[in-house]
């Protein structure tokens, strides 16, 4: 039991930056290539999803 806790702590982690990174992060990046019009960053906030 005890060999099985520090992988699925990994797992969870990851899980949970990348709900934390869709949820917050995300939107900011969106957010400041709408406003900043820099040729690509649409391509590359589009690649980020």
């Amino acid at each position: 039991m005890m060999q099985w806790i520090l992988p699925i702590t990994f797992i969870l982690a990851g899980l949970l930056a990348g709900l934390i990174c869709e949820k917050f992060l995300f939107p900011k990046i969106k957010k400041f290539t709408v406003q900043k019009h820099i040729p690509g960053t649409r391509i590359i906030f589009q690649a980020l999803l």
